[in-house]
């Protein structure tokens, strides 16, 4: 069966799947004039119907043969969680040294959140909680220039001197 199909069958994305297949799990066979992929029914059948336990140890054993961790290191960091893939926990403030080993103790340190009143640019979430209006007031006003903002970093999202949010506030 192809990747689409293995995906299907095993009821994950065909992006876990070539994860597993390139983490060894899976073995491929090229078949074809053009060399395509193709995967053996019965070795995922065996890893569907195989507990979430043992599937785990065989994601462990994989990662170690290739030297490395099962466990995906950091992914988000909010205000005050990390969240992380296939941990299956939640590593925050409060329990984050305890928790460091199992993102590959890549969480040594996580700088304090700077409180919003302290904050000298804000996004538009930020600014939301920190004036009291609305996101569709505020997002109206840098519309229509009425608030002063500018976008900044990869997402190019919307940032706001807090000087220009707090005059804007004094003016409307």
């Amino acid at each position: 069966m192809n990747k689409e199909e293995a995906a299907k069958f095993l009821d994950v994305s065909v992006r876990t799947l070539q994860r597993l297949t390139a983490d060894g799990i899976f073995k491929t066979i090229t078949s074809g004039k053009k060399g395509a992929v193709v995967y053996d029914r019965d070795e995922l059948r065996q890893w569907r119907d195989m507990p979430e336990d043992e599937r785990q140890k065989v994601r462990e054993e994989a990662a170690a043969r290739k030297g490395g961790t099962s466990l995906s290191p950091m992914t988000v960091m909010t205000e005050n969680r990390v969240m992380t893939r296939n941990v299956g926990v939640t590593v925050t403030r409060d329990n984050l040294r305890e928790h460091a080993a199992l993102v590959g103790g890549i969480l040594e340190y996580m700088p304090p959140p700077v409180p919003l009143h302290e904050k000298l640019r804000l996004t538009i979430d930020e600014a939301v909680r920190y004036s009291g209006l609305s996101k569709g007031e505020i997002e109206g006003a840098i519309k229509s220039k009425k608030l002063k903002a500018e976008k900044r970093g990869p997402r190019r999202s919307w940032i706001i001197k807090r000087e220009d949010l707090l005059a804007y506030n004094k003016k409307h």
